[in-house]
Parts: C-alpha cells; structure tokens; sequence
C-alpha cells in the first residue's frame, strides 16, 4: 500500500461504496427509496455520506479503542457485502468520465505537496496518540494544540498509516466532491443550479490573476493537514442550498432536512464556529415543517463530541472558556490564554504572544499587509462579474424576484465583519468571500437564461486545474512516476526527558517547539503528570496549576 494512487484510488472506492451503502440502509430500514436530494441525484452525495458515516464512527470507537484495533478489512468486507444488495447498471457514462477526470486532475496536486509546519508542531503526534490509545482525559495539558482535535483527525491517522502524504487525500475528497457538485449543477434542468455553477467558475478562474499575483477568496490547496478551505467548501454548500430550498422550493422533505443538520454538525465538529448557522438551520427547518425523528441521530453524535471535547479539555468547546468547568483535569486558565492566543496569532501571526486583543495596531501592521491584494482582488471580481451579469441578463426574462436588499447588505457585512475580527487571515477567507459573491448575485441565479452545458464544464474544468500550481504540472510532466511510490520521510527530533511526565522537544531540527509523531513530548515550561484511571483509561494531569493565570496577568 506504499503506492500513492493505489491509496488514492482505494480511499475514493471506500467512501464512495461506504456512501452508497449507508443509502441503502436507510433504504431497507425505512422501505423507502432515496434518489434525489435538493433535486440532484443522491449518487452526487455517496462521497460525502461515506466520509460522514466513517469519520463518526472512528471517533465514537476511539473512546473505546485506539485506532490500530480497526480491522479495515473486515469493514470493507461488509461494505461491500450491502452494496451487493442494489448493483445499478450504469447509464451516465457522460457524468462518470467528467468526474474521474475532475479525480485525475486533483491527483496531480501530489507533486508539489508537503507537510504543513502544524504537522510537526501537533498534528503528526496527535494522530499518534488517536492510533495508539484510546481516549486521554486532560491530553489538552500536555500540549493545548492536542484540545483542537478535529474530526477529520481520524480519519488522517489511518491514512497516513499508508504513506505520509495519505492525509492530503482527506481535502481532495471535498475539492472532489465540491465540484462533483458543480458538474451535477450544470447537468440537471434547474437554471439556479446552472448559473451558479458558471458563476462560481468564472470567481474560481479570476482568482488566478490580480494584484500580487492572483487570489480573491476562491478555494485553495493547502499544505497536508491542513483543512480550512476544506471547512469553506462545506459552508459554501451549506449557504447554497440554504438559498436553493428558501428561493425555489415549497417543501422540504425529510432527506434533505436530515441532510442539512448532517451537514451543519460535521462542519461543527471540523470549526466549532459553524454552531452559530444552527439559527438559520432551525428557521428552515420550522418553515418547512421539515423535522422528523431520524434527525435526532447526528445531533446525538454532535453531543458525544462535546463529551469528547470535555474529556479531552473540561471544556465542552476548547478554547471557548466559558463551556469549561472544574475537573480533576482541569488546567486553570488555560482555555482564556489559549483563546486570547489563538486570536493574536491570526491577527499579528509575525509576532508569538498576546499584543492585539486590547489594542487596534495589527490592522495596520498585520491585516492590510497579508490581506489587502486579495481584498481589492475580490471586488474587482464583484464589479467584473457584475459587467458580465449585465451583459448575459439582456434580452433575457427575470423571475419574480423580489429583493430585501436590507436583508442581503446586512448579510453580507456579517460576513465581512466576523471574517475581519475574528479569523482575519487569508485562509480563512473562502466562505466568507464567496459568501458574499453568492448573496450579490442572487437576482442572476433565478433568471431563466439556459446558458451553455458544453461552456459551462468547460469553464468548471478551468478552474478546477488552475487549483493545482505550476509545479505540480512541472513534476508531473518531467517525471511522473516520481510520486506514486514516494513515502517521504522527515527529519525526527531530539529530546529531552523531563522530570515528571514526557519529554521537551531540543536542538535545531526540533527548534525546541516541534515534537513530530512524538505522542509524550511537549514544549511548555510546565509540568504535568500520567495518571492511570480504571479500565485502562489515562489522565494527564497538570502540576503548575497557576501557569497559564500568571501568563495572563
């Protein structure tokens, strides 16, 4: 398995037949067939569902077991089993070949791929600790970085098992799926669909030019173990179909509502954050008169993840100090520091501490600088766009759309306004950005104009092979056999044993801050000891109870 496309390809088959079979049980248990899900084919969705149902189940067994007590092979045996149950005869050739051309195009993005600096800094040893153990109780004191554990965590960790750069495959399978959608868009017989995949193509293709050299908010690839545009993609779908069901249908039924609360949890569990759409879900959800009993089930294993998080924290959203309560783990002050920390480090990231929460100085000195070229790129693309909107809406007939321009201008400057004070960096951009795009230009998506299918793809591909960087296509050309066997390896640190629990991170590959896969090593001036609990469980326990309230004062 040491061959990247065989685990490329292995990894699209699992969530894709996972996807499918989770459908078909629902199918069987609830006698009922589910073919369409906001009017597209619930073939457009296996991807997603199978990435949903094995990252759930992952982090529910980890409370119980590390992951090496997996038997894959086993779970891919009954995966395919249930498959067997349905076998479709397949009829789209057309949609097929579109996306395993989409899957090709992605897979160049190896060629230029390497770990993120995060990877050394927890990444790499919190993927350990999920491998090898079950849940810590406290392991947020040994290092604060482990108490944002993601969901997308787990299912990192067994694919790095197979090769180090297996996690990059984690947000492929969303680019993936993003514009898997898109195709389905521009292929169904909804003008909405239609005009907002062309819309969303020609921003993806504007954000290869501009003003230092391109970017205006579009969707990106990141470094491995990175996920935030990730993130942004599931919002953005989350946003569109909020539009699709509140501006062209009079119903919602009980698999899209389902769909929608599935959605909205697993982007909670990724950024805690997405817990404030939940209003606009719970609005939808009365509006329609789309609740059912079935919905109850991810928000139950929404729930299990807050208990994950106080486990790991004591605090239900780590490093939200105000769900964190007293425990026999509990590190006094740490989720404030942390919290103040994390804000500063995306405000001023050139500087380490805390210098911006009480004063305004980083807007000028931090924000601007790293933000200004793709703010000034972005409403060129509005005004560009805008010209070309004007242009394809002559001669043609407008639905009845009535405008709350109230209602949009606020929405928009929201959007603007939490981008810039709270995650004010460029990664964090995409759904913000794009957001905004979509809420604009809403009078263009409820036109009747047909357009062109042919164009359309065309326009979708563009922007879809613009993702990938030069040299990706450089090392592909030169030398394409290069990466499938590739098992890049990293430098390991040295260390120093501490005189309690762990070790301290020393020398100059570690930089005394980088512990690589090192599950015990943490860099803090701290202490903190290994307490063993009943049935095997683990605590970490902290020794400086005051450590991070003198950092504070």
């Amino acid at each position: 398995m040491e061959n990247l496309l065989v685990l490329y390809i292995a990894s699209f088959s699992f969530f894709y037949l996972l996807g499918r079979a989770s459908v078909l049980c629902l199918e069987i248990l609830f006698q009922k067939s589910y073919n369409y899900i906001f009017d597209l084919k619930i073939e457009s969705f296996y991807i997603f569902f199978g990435i949903y149902i094995s990252s759930q189940f992952l982090f529910v067994m980890n409370f119980f077991y590390g992951l090496n007590k997996i038997n894959l092979g086993f779970c891919f045996f009954i995966i395919l089993f249930i498959n067997f149950f349905k076998i479709k005869k397949i009829k789209d050739y057309k949609y097929l070949l579109l996306n395993f051309s989409s899957a090709s195009i992605l897979f160049i993005s190896f060629y230029d791929i390497s770990l993120s600096k995060d990877s050394f800094l927890y990444h790499l040893s919190t993927q350990s600790w999920i491998y090898s153990e079950k849940i810590v109780f406290g392991i947020s004191n040994l290092n604060p970085y482990l108490g944002y554990v993601s969901v997308s965590e787990y299912l990192m960790t067994l694919l790095n098992i197979f090769n180090i750069k297996g996690s990059h495959i984690f947000n492929l399978l969303f680019i993936f799926f993003f514009f898997s959608l898109l195709i389905s868009f521009v292929l169904s017989n909804i003008n909405f669909y239609k005009n907002l995949a062309f819309s969303i193509s020609i921003f993806g293709i504007l954000d290869n030019f501009g003003f230092g050299g391109g970017r205006n908010g579009f969707i990106a690839l990141q470094e491995i173990n990175k996920f935030d545009y990730t993130v942004s993609i599931l919002l953005i779908l989350f946003l569109i179909f909020f539009l699709y069901i509140n501006f062209n249908k009079k119903t919602l039924s009980s698999s899209e509502s389902l769909f929608l609360i599935v959605l909205l949890t697993f982007i909670s569990q990724l950024r805690f954050f997405a817990i404030l759409l939940f209003p606009l879900l719970i609005y939808q959800i009365i509006k329609f008169k789309g609740y059912r009993k079935n919905q109850i089930f991810p928000l139950l294993l929404l729930f299990v993840w807050l208990i994950k998080s106080f486990i790991n924290t004591s605090c239900f959203i780590f490093p939200v100090y105000l769900t964190c309560f007293d425990s026999s783990w509990f590190f006094k002050d740490q989720a404030k520091y942390i919290s103040y920390a994390v804000l500063d480090s995306y405000r001023d990231p050139n500087i380490s501490g805390i210098n911006s929460i009480n004063n305004t100085e980083w807007i000028s000195k931090s924000f601007f600088q790293f933000n200004l070229y793709p703010i000034i790129n972005f409403f060129i693309t509005l005004l560009l766009f805008f010209g070309l909107k004007k242009y394809l809406l002559k001669n043609v007939d407008s639905k009845n759309f009535k405008r709350n321009n109230l209602i949009n201008i606020s929405s928009c400057i929201a959007l603007l306004l939490f981008w810039f004070y709270y995650l004010p960096q460029y990664r964090f951009s995409s759904f913000f950005f794009i957001g905004i795009f979509l809420i604009i230009n809403l009078d263009y998506f409820l036109t009747m104009n047909k357009g062109n299918i042919g164009l359309f793809i065309i326009l979708i591909f563009i922007s879809l092979a613009l993702i990938n960087n030069l040299n990706d296509y450089k090392n592909f050309f030169m030398n394409p056999f290069s990466v499938l066997s590739d098992n890049q390896q990293y430098t390991v640190g040295e260390y120093e044993k501490r005189d309690t629990y762990g070790y301290k991170p020393i020398g100059e590959v570690s930089k005394n801050v980088f512990c690589f896969e090192k599950r015990d090593c943490y860099s803090g001036n701290y202490s903190v000891n290994k307490k063993d609990l009943k049935f095997n469980y683990i605590a970490i326990i902290p020794i400086d109870s005051s450590f991070y309230s003198n950092l504070l004062d």
